[in-house]
């Protein structure tokens, strides 16, 4: 319960400090500047496409486990096991202006 509380007011934190229309270089920058740490150094491509990079937001104190990160990475946010994600999902354009935040 304590958990799922920390974890929607860090995920309502993120939403304050990044935007949709920001740019997701610079939005990493603000995001560690606040202590959140990041799972991935620089934006990944998750689709062979390459058409949009994302970056995951570790939320909450609990680490996310590899089922955790492959749930999230393949299907946008969704990992039937857990009530809360333990991430921000942030996705960008190739351009680095982020589209999505959730």
């Amino acid at each position: 319960m304590l958990e799922a509380k920390q974890i929607r007011t860090e995920r309502a934190s993120v939403h304050d400090l990044v935007a949709v229309g920001h740019n997701i270089s610079n939005a990493q920058r603000i995001l560690i500047a606040q202590g959140y740490p990041l799972r991935y150094e620089k934006p990944i491509y998750p689709t062979q496409a390459k058409d949009y990079v994302q970056q995951l937001v570790i939320i909450g104190e609990t680490n996310p486990t590899a089922s955790d990160t492959f749930s999230y990475v393949t299907s946008g946010g969704e990992n039937p096991l857990r009530r809360e994600s333990p991430y921000v999902v942030i996705e960008a354009g190739n351009d680095g202006i982020i589209t999505r935040v959730e």
